[in-house]
């Protein structure tokens, strides 16, 4: 009985400091409020669109994921709108990278279309 109590309060304990961790350096960190994601997303399309395109607008985030890598990589998928106003469900991933002369790779994959990389500056 009483190694059974034991085993139950170090278990608790053990889930109680994994749970407090911080994340884990490569780590990828599912993100639950779209806020920023959104808006790192809509500044990339924005400056993507000054230069030599694509020009997408934002649907919707379904969902988005956060990793620190040589800088700090998001993944997000989402729905965009392109300049004829129809709608395509793309994986996007953004690499910021701002220490380097056009530190910021985004790479669109939407459906059947061929994978496209741009960079900009941050």
């Amino acid at each position: 009985m009483f190694s059974t109590k034991v085993f139950i309060v170090l278990s608790v304990m053990w889930a109680m400091a994994y749970a407090t961790q911080p994340p884990i350096a490569g780590g990828v960190s599912p993100v639950t409020d779209f806020t920023e994601v959104e808006e790192e997303l809509k500044t990339s399309l924005s400056k993507l669109a000054a230069g030599d395109g694509p020009n997408y607008k934002l649907g919707k985030v379904y969902s988005a994921s956060r990793q620190v890598v040589e800088g700090h990589l998001t993944r997000i998928v989402a729905d965009l709108i392109d300049e004829e106003e129809h709608t395509k469900k793309c994986n996007v991933s953004i690499w910021s990278r701002p220490w380097l002369e056009n530190g910021i790779e985004v790479t669109f994959q939407c459906g059947r279309e061929p994978e496209l990389k741009k960079k900009h500056s941050a």
